[in-house]
């Protein structure tokens, strides 16, 4: 038990991971729905067409997909380092419960 509820230590570190795994978990399934992938798969499409989109539309459609990638790179680094602080502190949990 902790000294004070209040008072940072590992049980609130590894906490604080659990919590953000189960929120970045939360986004990366939003981001894998029927809905997401129909946008993108829209997107790559309107970046490829020539002839019926203009100079800036194409390039806009360009910098939003590079957005989105970025974002999603984010997203997965996130979660994997979410993920294994997760795992490397349930590993020591035995040993954060007496302090």
């Amino acid at each position: 038990q902790q000294k004070d509820a209040g008072e940072p230590g590992p049980r609130t570190e590894l906490d604080f991971w659990r919590m953000r795994l189960q929120k970045i978990t939360s986004i990366t399934e939003q981001l894998r729905t029927k809905e997401r992938k129909q946008v993108y798969n829209l997107l790559q499409s309107v970046a490829k067409v020539n002839q019926d989109v203009g100079v800036q539309s194409r390039q806009s459609v360009f910098k939003t997909l590079r957005r989105w990638k970025e974002v999603d790179i984010g997203i997965t680094e996130s979660f994997n380092e979410a993920k294994d602080n997760v795992k490397y502190l349930t590993s020591l949990e035995k040993f954060i419960e007496p302090l």
